[in-house]
């Protein structure tokens, strides 16, 4: 027998991650290994775009380096 988490809702989530950033752009941020963060997050799946976006904010508010380990674990604990 599976038991199945029930996923959190992750519109209410990303209404709170829109306000906290809000107003706060990607230009001019680079990850460590010197790739512009739009171009990063275009190769990475849409329906991941916008948490991933949110996941550099989060990862540069925390002091981690900005490579795509760091994003994508940030962006895996913030979808919940």
């Amino acid at each position: 027998m599976t038991v199945r988490r029930k996923k959190k809702d992750m519109g209410s989530r990303l209404t709170l991650l829109r306000r906290r950033y809000a107003g706060r752009s990607l230009e001019g941020v680079r990850l460590t290994d010197g790739t512009p963060a739009g171009d990063y997050l275009a190769g990475e799946p849409e329906g991941w775009r916008e948490v991933e976006m949110y996941a550099i904010f989060a990862c540069a508010d925390a002091g981690w380096p900005l490579h795509r380990a760091n994003i994508q674990c940030m962006a895996r604990e913030l979808d919940g």
